[in-house]
């Protein structure tokens, strides 16, 4: 049952070598046999990728791995909310109003294996349930506080004025 999805918790791991191997044969292990069990006539492609750098170049070895859990789920007895606690290295709860988390954060994520099924697919989802942050790499947030020095040479408005007062250019 796939219910009415508000959102959703999601995130990738970056694992090499071995170790990034190791875990992806794991998880086609279990896509197979799942899709033996179901009767499935075709599989759904596994929540990973070899990984890629900012230029869509394969890094060798590496692969990321695809984390993801709706964020709440209307059922029968009403909403289900299924945020994942988020732990610092010593693993005390954190209060994550305000926290942004960004890339290059070095984490463990606690997870359980999802199984779906339909159309003749059988397919996986790997769902955090929790997040244990070793090393924290906040992400940017923009602020209304943005200021700038001048530069030389550059353009300038006319007056300060907003894109509703002024209309379309």
């Amino acid at each position: 049952y796939k219910g009415d999805q508000r959102f959703a918790y999601d995130c990738g791991l970056v694992l090499e070598g071995a170790e990034a191997s190791t875990f992806a044969s794991q998880v086609d292990a279990l896509l197979k046999e799942h899709a033996a069990e179901a009767g499935a006539r075709s599989v759904r492609p596994p929540p990973y990728v070899d990984h890629t750098d900012r230029d869509g170049n394969v890094i060798p070895g590496a692969v990321r791995f695809k984390f993801k859990v709706p964020a709440e789920i209307q059922t029968k007895r009403g909403p289900w909310v299924r945020k994942p606690k988020i732990a610092d290295s010593l693993g005390k709860l954190v209060d994550t109003e305000g926290l942004t988390i960004g890339t290059g954060t070095e984490a463990r994520i606690a997870f359980t294996v999802y199984l779906t099924q339909g159309g003749g697919q059988a397919g996986l989802r790997l769902e955090p349930v929790g997040v244990q942050i070793r090393k924290l790499v906040e992400a940017f947030q923009p602020s209304d506080e943005v200021t700038f020095e001048a530069m030389d040479d550059g353009f300038a408005a006319d007056e300060p004025g907003s894109f509703e007062e002024e209309g379309e250019v």
